[in-house]
């Protein structure tokens, strides 16, 4: 959705949560690195629509 709550995995296997929005890897370009506070990614399984792994980071500053 635009609002960033969810995202169609068909969209990109790789995808992020960023500060509680969901985007796809193409999209993460032109994300303002000093404005973050975390970052999930995981990869998507597209033939079951499971998420396969999620990575957690905290962003300190």
């Amino acid at each position: 959705t635009k609002d960033g709550k969810i995202i169609n995995a068909d969209v990109d296997k790789k995808t992020f949560q960023i500060d509680g929005r969901w985007l796809s890897g193409r999209a993460i370009n032109g994300i303002d690195s000093n404005e973050l506070e975390s970052i999930t990614s995981g990869t998507w399984d597209v033939r079951t629509g499971a998420r396969t792994n999620e990575n957690i980071t905290e962003i300190i500053k």
